[in-house]
């Protein structure tokens, strides 16, 4: 098994994380390709803050601080399959300029990856990677939040100097589909007699949760890193 260097590992995502991208938690290294029948594990360590719509024009962004891990197997000569999970160590919801408290959660899935035979120039190669995402997170301020994507992507990779990758493409996030749910609760008291002076009272407790389908509003991305 091929253990990753965790410093490059660290310095990948953290480019991820602040990329021009719609999909912010890529958490496959999309970069290179597994020995067949051989594995490889990797770490990453990211921020990122993703945008999405729902009805009636709401918009809000989803902001996360994440620790991952993954790991890929090598298929075939052509195909690695790769599965992920992530602690999400702050989660924040902002709708409407208002941010929550912040919670945490987490995010598993898997994916694919594999070199693509379009280049003739020996100094550039291009890949391709898959990836389905699931995420499970708590917001804070009695709001949380589920959701699914299937994003795709293709990238050039070229080596710019001794141990240091380069690559640049585009992403596509073919499904997105998630819930944001908002629970509150009120509290009613009344007095237990008739007297208007008693201290005596009953109170009641009323909770209400209310939920909207919500999905990425950007489909469309740019993936760069090294």
């Amino acid at each position: 098994m091929k253990i990753k260097n965790l410093f490059s590992g660290l310095c990948i995502s953290m480019l991820l994380g602040f990329s021009a991208t719609v999909s912010a938690e890529l958490l496959i290294d999309p970069v290179g390709k597994s020995e067949v029948g051989k594995g490889e594990i990797g770490a990453f360590f990211g921020k990122s803050s993703v945008e999405f719509e729902g009805p009636l024009a709401l918009t809000g962004d989803v902001n996360r601080t994440y620790l991952s891990a993954y790991y890929a197997y090598g298929l075939s000569d052509k195909i690695d399959i790769v599965g992920f999970g992530a602690y999400i160590f702050d989660a924040e919801a902002e709708t409407y300029g208002e941010k929550s408290s912040g919670g945490n959660g987490f995010l598993f899935g898997g994916g694919a990856r594999g070199p693509l035979n379009l280049a003739e120039s020996a100094d550039v190669d291009f890949e391709w990677y898959a990836q389905f995402l699931m995420a499970n997170e708590d917001y804070g301020d009695d709001a949380d939040g589920d959701g699914k994507e299937l994003s795709g992507g293709v990238i050039a990779v070229k080596e710019l100097a001794n141990g240091i990758i380069g690559f640049a493409g585009v992403e596509y996030v073919l499904y997105s589909d998630g819930t944001l749910s908002i629970s509150s609760s009120e509290k009613e008291c009344v007095s237990d007699y008739y007297d208007d002076y008693s201290d005596e009272y009953v109170c009641t407790k009323y909770e209400s949760t209310g939920s909207v389908d919500i999905e990425r509003k950007n489909k469309l991305g740019i993936r760069i890193g090294a």
